[in-house]
């Protein structure tokens, strides 16, 4: 491998500054070209049902944001601010549903693969930087790892990619001055900041840059501090109006207080094994200070190996087995395969390994390590890291019903046996008259909310919350009292399935249906019943609830 992190003259093809673009017309042509290939790859996604639960929530929480409550405070959800205002803006502008947030999710990741194509081109020709584009373009198109779904981490790459080439072109000394050499620095702390607010974790990334010119040995002081800066600007605003409208409580609960629990209690990777994580990236910073010693420079492929291994141990750090979380790992992988492709092409059949290329060598040993040791076990011994999500049978199952194979309510229920009671309980709750109505879910169908233009009644839109979160189960009474919902529904999947061996989940289950069950007898009444799920309309208070049995049994209660 050369030892050389030259970017300075890319291929005369790849002139892309950020602001100015200016393409000639064969690479506009290639580009347009792979951005048809990730369309027509995504093409099944724009016909999903609402299934995804995770996107249920955040599109409850966009409904109550939208309709006048404050984040965190009157609707809570562990996510950054800016991720679920992209919710909420899509709700404003087309309402509840999943079409938008598949045409979002396809621009973000079309605006990553341009943004990775102009940051190959600081590295590598046309040709192969258009491979490591293509590469990311299918990673992010096919639903194996979830980059087709509205997550935090599907957003986030874009921002986070464009403050990586902006750091490029401030460290492009020789073609900048020092005042443009500083507006890209600041430029990219906004982005930082951006990327922060829609997934914290990214901030590895823009450590993996200080890291790279740190190591490179290129002025990095100022370039930092400027980046610090624009990261100030974009994110203590936001901060600052949470304290300003009285809910930084609620913001700091949702986006710090809330992990000091979550993080341990991955159980998929135990927290005493985490440190190892660190393992890959410790190696790379010893192998590019050998090469910074032994050779006076640093190899091409440095940012893309500190970028890849911080992306991977952020990926891994909650301990939880979801392919979504190695998102952010993807552009840099896709870079690095780029560069290897590049490298051994230009070796031909001449190369062979040699002691230069040992610290190389141990940066993949290490990530092939981790990858065995950790990523694999915790995904169930699935070595290509898929849980929980869709295989190929996904795009059989989308021919067959486009084909007129297969019924909607077959297709629906390939992607979640709830999404044929979700759009039943919508369609019931439409006219019962609960539009724009609160309504109270007892179950794991957030989707039931926007698809009904119902309100939630609490800030929790999900029970696995309440039985996750200490107290809430306690004080579930009471908040129900006070929001007092048109509507309450009780589904029958209530409990979630997750591992809970210290019973902690099941007394917290008893608590709350107990709690909802005593409402209920004292002021709703059954007015339908939907597969698993009842739907309760509030009454006139009663005078007496006496003799009155619970809805659920307190033996069902404890089995489920």
């Amino acid at each position: 491998m050369a030892v050389s992190d030259d970017f300075t003259r890319p291929s005369a093809a790849i002139r892309l500054p950020l602001l100015r673009l200016g393409i000639e017309r064969r690479t506009l042509l290639v580009a347009l070209g792979f951005i048809a290939a990730t369309l027509f790859l995504r093409l099944p996604t724009f016909f999903e049902p609402p299934w995804h639960a995770d996107e249920g929530i955040f599109a409850a929480v966009a409904q109550r944001v939208a309709g006048g409550g404050q984040l965190y405070a009157d609707a809570w959800e562990a996510k950054p601010p800016l991720f679920i205002y992209i919710y909420v803006a899509l709700n404003e502008a087309f309402g509840g549903g999943v079409l938008p947030l598949r045409i979002a999710t396809a621009i973000s990741a079309i605006g990553t693969e341009l943004a990775l194509f102009a940051i190959s081109g600081r590295f590598l020709s046309r040709r192969y930087a258009f491979l490591a584009a293509g590469l990311l373009a299918v990673l992010l198109a096919v639903p194996f790892w979830e980059g087709n779904l509205a997550l935090a981490d599907t957003f986030v790459i874009l921002p986070s990619s464009l403050a990586v080439l902006c750091c490029l072109n401030a460290a492009r000394e020789s073609q900048s001055t020092p005042s443009q050499t500083a507006r890209w620095s600041l430029l990219a702390g906004v982005l930082f900041g951006a990327a922060f607010l829609i997934r914290p974790t990214s901030v590895v990334v823009g450590l993996a840059v200080v890291l790279w010119l740190l190591v490179s040995g290129r002025p990095w002081l100022r370039g930092s501090t400027l980046m610090a800066l624009g990261g100030a600007l974009a994110i203590l605003p936001v901060v600052g109006a949470f304290a300003l409208f009285g809910s930084f409580y609620w913001f700091w609960n949702a986006n710090v207080g809330f992990f000091f629990d979550y993080v341990p209690s991955g159980r998929e990777l135990p927290f005493h094994y985490r440190p190892l994580i660190a393992t890959p990236t410790l190696v790379t910073l010893a192998a590019l200070a050998w090469y910074r010693w032994r050779e006076g420079a640093t190899p091409r492929w440095s940012l893309a190996a500190l970028w890849l291994s911080l992306a991977l141990a952020v990926a891994l750090l909650t301990g939880r087995p979801y392919s979504h979380y190695l998102l952010q790992a993807f552009p840099p992988l896709s870079l690095l395969v780029a560069l290897l492709l590049s490298s051994m092409a230009s070796q031909r059949l001449a190369w062979r390994p040699r002691f230069e290329h040992g610290p190389a060598f141990a940066i993949a040993g290490a990530i092939a390590v981790l990858w065995l040791a950790i990523v694999t076990p915790a995904f169930n011994g699935n070595a290509l890291a898929m849980r929980y999500t869709k295989s190929l049978n996904y795009y059989s199952n989308f021919a067959a019903w486009s084909l007129g194979l297969k019924s909607q309510d077959a297709y629906d229920d390939y992607f979640d046996r709830r999404v044929n009671l979700t759009e039943r309980l919508d369609a019931t709750l439409d006219r019962l008259g609960a539009e724009e109505q609160e309504v109270y879910i007892w179950g794991e169908v957030p989707w039931t909310y926007a698809l009904a233009d119902s309100q939630p009644a609490t800030r929790y839109v999900t029970s696995f919350y309440v039985l996750l979160i200490p107290s809430l189960d306690v004080g579930l009474g009471s908040v129900l009292e006070e929001a007092d919902p048109r509507f309450i529904v009780v589904t029958g999947d209530v409990w979630p399935r997750i591992q809970d061996d210290s019973g902690i989940l099941k007394r917290r289950y008893f608590v709350a249906t107990r709690a909802i069950n005593s409402l209920i007898a004292r002021r709703y009444e059954q007015v339908a019943v939907v597969g698993r799920a009842r739907i309760f309309q509030r009454t006139p208070e009663r005078p007496t609830v006496s003799n009155r049995p619970p809805l659920l049994p307190v033996a069902e209660t404890v089995s489920r």
